[in-house]
This record gives C-alpha cells, sequence and structure tokens, in this order.
C-alpha cells in the first residue's frame, strides 16, 4: 500500500513537470532497468511501439533519458 501512495505521489509530480501519461509509463518503465530498447518498452507498457519511438525523443530532447543508436536507451 504504501509503495502504491509513493507512486502515485511520483506519477503526480511528473505530470506537475508536465510528462504526458505515455511519457510517465515509458519513463518510469525505464528507470527499472539499466538499459533497454522501445521494442521492449512497448512489449511491458503496452503502449505501440510507434508511439514509444515520439515518446522517447520527446523524453531526450526534455533531457530525461539519453539515447544510443545501437545501445537502446538510458535514464539519467
Amino acid at each position: 500500500m504504501v509503495e502504491y501512495i509513493h507512486m502515485k505521489q511520483i506519477k503526480k509530480a511528473l505530470e506537475k513537470f508536465g510528462l504526458s501519461q505515455n511519457e510517465i509509463k515509458i519513463y518510469l518503465q525505464a528507470l527499472k532497468l539499466e538499459k533497454t530498447s522501445p521494442y521492449q518498452l512497448s512489449r511491458l507498457t503496452k503502449i505501440p511501439r510507434t508511439t514509444v519511438y515520439d515518446t522517447l525523443m520527446n523524453l531526450s530532447l526534455k533531457g530525461l533519458i539519453h539515447m544510443q543508436q545501437s545501445d537502446g536507451i538510458q535514464p539519467f
């Protein structure tokens, strides 16, 4: 229960920062993994892969993740 409340607070904070629901889902999932790929994030979040690519670009432009073409992505 405490973890659920904590996650809810984190999501609220990210919303206030201006992240969309897809950005929040993808960013939080990426934080759980050291390195990942758009395909893996799509599979884990149930967000279409093309949407994941667009969302990752937005997160990268916001400075929240670092994208590497061949090695996947990493959250900062």
